[in-house]
This record gives C-alpha cells, structure tokens and sequence, in this order.
C-alpha cells in the first residue's frame, strides 16, 4: 500500500484542468465566490449565473408595468452584515422595500449565485405605495472566514431594473479543512491512502459519524486532538485516512468522506453540530489509458448543433488488443452515437456524435467500451458538455 499526504501526487495540468471539471459537472453545486459591490447599488444588468437560486413566484411572469406611471422601488436597507457566526445553522434576515413610484412595479425575479443564499418573495405585483418584504437565508456550511453575496433584484423600476442585496457574515467553523481530496492518477489493482488533516479549536470537540459514499473508498479517524504546530492556526488537529482499495474499477472515482463535529467553534458559542463532508477525485488506469480523462467538450455548444466529441485508449505495453463493444450506459440526451476506430494495433480513438437539444443546460452521461485485456475487460467512460 502506498500511504501519501494530500498533494504530492503527479499529473499533468492537461489532467488537472479535466478533473475540476469532471467535480464541477458529477458533484458540485454550483457557487460563485465573486465579492459583490459593497455599497449593494443597483446596477442597469445582472449577469445570470451559472446556477442562480430564484424566489420568483411563477404567477406572475410579467415584467412591464400594468398600468401608467414609473414604478420605482426602494429598499429600507439593501446590506445585512450577520456578524461572526457558526457553520452549524442557517441564518435568515428579511430586506423591506417599498414601491416610490407612481406605476405598478413588477418584480420579475429575484436570484442569487450561491446555493448558500436562498431569496423568498411571497408576490411579485406591488401597487404604487405598496410595501413588502424580500426573506434571504444563509446556509453556511462548507464555508469560512469571511462571506459577502450578491442577491439580485430584477424588476420593471426605473431608473435601474436591478437592484442588489448585500449578505455577509464572518463564519467560524467547528471544523476547518480541504474541502476537496485530489488522489490523481493512481494504478490498477493497488491500494493508494492519503492522510487529511483537520483542524478545530474546542479541546473537546467530537468528531463522529465518519463513512464514505463508495465502497471502493475507506476512512479512518486517527490522531484526534495532535497539538497545531503552526503558528496561527487553530489549535487542535486530527486525521482523516482515506484508502482507495485495491479491487476500486478502471476509470474516474468519486466520491465524498461524511462526518459530523459536535462541539464549540468560539467560546462565545453553545456547543453545536454541523455535518461535514469532503469531495474525493481520481481515476484508475491500468494498462489501457484514457487522453483526456473524459470525453468532453472544452467550450460550450449552440443549440440544435451537431457535435463530436472523443478521446484516446492507449495500452502503453504496446500489446495489441482489441476493442468488441462500445455502449451508451447512461445519459442525458437520447439519439447519441458512441464508436471506435483503430490507430494501430495498441490504440484506439472513442466517438460520441449527437445533436444538441433546443434547450441548453449540461449533458453528461457514461459509455462502455469491451476490450479483450485481461482484468481490463469493461472500461467506463465519462462524457460532459454544455449547451449554452
């Protein structure tokens, strides 16, 4: 077994590059960290997000004024500052505005670009001299330090149809640490371990609850409560060990370690729960390679576009092999083509050929190429685009 600290693995930038995207595609909320303006003005467009979080009710769509006059709106206060805080509970504030103006204001949406924020609005339709209310929750697990998120107001005032809100906090963590856990390119049939460190600042905090989501993954709690050596820092330590087994498959692995501290995160605090987890990457190769790790598409495609997107299987011995089937084993989009075709005795090119849909958003799904290798016999492949 090969027993590593996170980090020192190699692999290329070329392979880097595919495997936050294969994370951003297969696990991740989307979150755009993007500090917002800090006085919270009002700004004539709002760039959408790439998974924004909407309170719009759906009935009332309409975004032009129903009768004459200028709608305008105007907010009490459009900045909430909740203070140092923990990770363990969501916060909730509300943001009151009035409509100024002498026409009907027509709130047509009102979005975030953080999962971690989520806006309310009970109506959308105010008349003139009308008030109401915006309620905005903070979820900040996963999150430390310092948090300042934009919440966007998108309406029919003049003389600006987006306003935005301002949320920040300053949050203190039961439990700091990576949130991600890289392994990298690891080979087949052995066993790989990578030591995470955690960090917290009650002595006696318990961390508890400690599983992964693949049973191709282990974890072990060790180390609890090492002094930090580093100057700074919290002070307490523990480690997590993650083992990828050795019977782990051919091809990308995710998965996430869950657990749960229970303790204080300041003195300040009650002692408190918050749920933990850590993203895990890698993908196994044996003798057969795959350039890049997926088949995926590096920008995004028009709509109603046919695209082709591929990758290479290499078999470094240079043994020659065959390949007996390639299949479609999951998607997104129907009507997809998967095929092979030879570059020599050792290698092979795979195809995926479709059409993009009417509709954009992300397509991803997996393919099943049949080799005749010994103990390489089903390789799994990925394949990720998205339609813009």
């Amino acid at each position: 077994m090969s027993l590593e600290p996170q980090g020192r693995y190699r692999v290329t930038m070329h392979h880097v590059r595919f495997a936050i995207v294969v994370l951003a595609i297969f696990m991740l909320p989307a979150c755009d960290d993007t500090e917002s303006p800090a006085d919270g003005s009002a700004t004539a467009q709002a760039a959408p997000p790439a998974s924004p979080t909407s309170a719009t009710p759906s009935a009332s769509p309409a975004t032009q004024p129903t009768t004459g006059g200028t709608p305008r709106i105007t907010f009490v206060n459009t900045i909430h500052d909740f203070g140092v805080i923990t990770d363990a509970d969501n916060h909730t504030t509300t943001f009151s505005f009035t409509n100024s103006g002498t026409g009907t204001l027509v709130i047509s949406q009102v979005k975030s670009t953080c999962g971690c924020t989520v806006p309310a609005l009970a109506k959308t339709v105010f008349a003139p001299g009308e008030s109401a209310t915006i309620s905005v929750t903070l979820d900040p697990s996963g999150k430390s330090g310092q948090l300042n998120k934009a919440i966007s107001v998108i309406s029919n005032a003049q003389p600006q149809n987006v306003t935005k809100l301002v949320i920040r906090a300053d949050i203190r963590p039961l439990i700091d640490f990576d949130h991600f856990l890289r392994f990298g390119e690891r080979e087949l049939g052995q066993e790989h371990a990578h030591r995470f460190v955690l960090s917290y600042r009650d002595p006696e905090l318990r961390i508890t609850d400690v599983y992964t989501t693949d049973p191709y993954f282990s974890v072990k709690l060790t180390d609890v409560g090492t002094p930090n050596p580093v100057a700074g820092g919290l002070p307490y330590l523990a480690t997590l060990e993650v083992t990828l087994g050795s019977d782990a498959p051919w091809g990308i692995l995710q998965s996430q370690v869950k657990f749960t501290g229970r303790g204080r995160a300041a003195e300040q605090f009650a002692p408190a729960a918050a749920a933990y987890s850590v993203m895990i990457s890698g993908y196994v190769f044996g003798d057969v390679r795959l350039d890049p790790i997926m088949l995926l598409s590096r920008d995004s495609i028009g709509r109603n576009r046919p695209f082709k997107l591929s990758a290479e299987l290499t078999r470094t011995s240079g043994i020659p092999f065959s390949v007996t089937d390639v299949r479609i084993t999951e998607t997104t989009l129907p009507g997809l083509t998967p095929s092979v075709v030879a570059n020599g005795p050792a290698a092979y090119t795979v195809y995926l050929d479709g059409t993009t849909p009417a509709a954009g958003g992300t397509i991803n799904g997996s393919l099943m190429v049949l080799t005749d290798i010994p103990g390489e016999e089903e390789l799994p492949l990925r394949f990720a685009m998205y339609v813009k």
